[in-house]
């Protein structure tokens, strides 16, 4: 009646879903490198489009791409938005007071205002690619007579079946790390803009507010892939700042 094989089917289920617990991570993260030949790759494919609407497919998936890699906003968070949420931010001549570590790294950036995430509103921001990413959505939008307003991917559910083709096709759907078998998606975009962000010397707790995840979580799944040049860069700007505390002091004589 078929009980042994379901209860070996059982068996071989709990056998996989403990080996798969016990892996470090099934998921890894792009390199400049890697990021830069995938949208390469994903050029070629919008050149090589065989009709208007998948040449405007491609078009849409690969700004989704530039975004999600200048955002770190969770898939949910950056399908879920919509153009009103979005302001496009030019830096100005700022007060030394006022200026922030966006100011310092990025001349424009987008500010968002998140609110399709698990861990309530926020605000968040986007680098200078994102903002350009934008800027080519809505002239891409124009082009096509697409009202800038409402759903900022028109109401997509998901890029996944377009993402893993051009993954496919860049080569970076899989990677092997010893006996592990790595692989990408739209959420690889978060892990490597916050490893972008650290190798910049951005510190966790302005990452972990901008991104809505806590500083913990960042310090134990991302210093440990920082770049040794990024460490030694860090710790030598605690050195300098420490170093300017104390000449700051004063000896008085009571």
């Amino acid at each position: 009646q078929g009980y042994r094989k379901e209860k070996l089917e059982g068996v071989t289920t709990k056998l996989l879903s403990k080996k798969l617990k016990n892996q470090l991570t099934s998921r890894t993260q792009f390199t400049m490198d890697e990021y830069k030949h995938l949208l390469n790759v994903s050029k070629k494919r919008i050149k090589e489009s065989n009709s208007d609407r998948l040449e405007f497919e491609r078009k849409k998936l690969h700004q989704f791409c530039i975004v999600m890699m200048n955002t770190g906003l969770r898939v949910d968070e950056c399908i879920g938005m919509d153009w009103e949420d979005i302001q496009f931010m030019e830096k100005q001549n700022i007060s030394e007071k006022k200026r922030d570590y966006l100011d310092e790294i990025e001349s424009h950036y987008l500010k968002l205002r998140v609110i399709n995430s698990k861990t309530g509103e926020r605000e968040g921001y986007g680098l200078g690619g994102a903002y350009y990413g934008m800027q080519n959505l809505m002239k891409l939008y124009k082009d096509n007579n697409i009202k800038i307003t409402g759903s900022i991917w028109l109401n997509q559910k998901s890029f996944k079946e377009g993402l893993n083709n051009l993954l496919i096709e860049s080569g970076l759907k899989t990677e092997k790390k010893g006996d592990s078998k790595l692989t990408r998606d739209s959420k690889s975009f978060r892990h490597s803009f916050i490893q972008l962000m650290l190798d910049k010397g951005i510190s966790s707790t302005i990452i972990a507010k901008m991104l809505g995840t806590s500083t913990s979580m960042i310090d134990k799944n991302y210093t440990a892939n920082m770049r040794i040049d990024s460490l030694i860069e860090q710790m030598n700007k605690l050195d300098r700042n420490k170093k300017l505390q104390t000449t700051n002091l004063r000896l008085v004589k009571k």
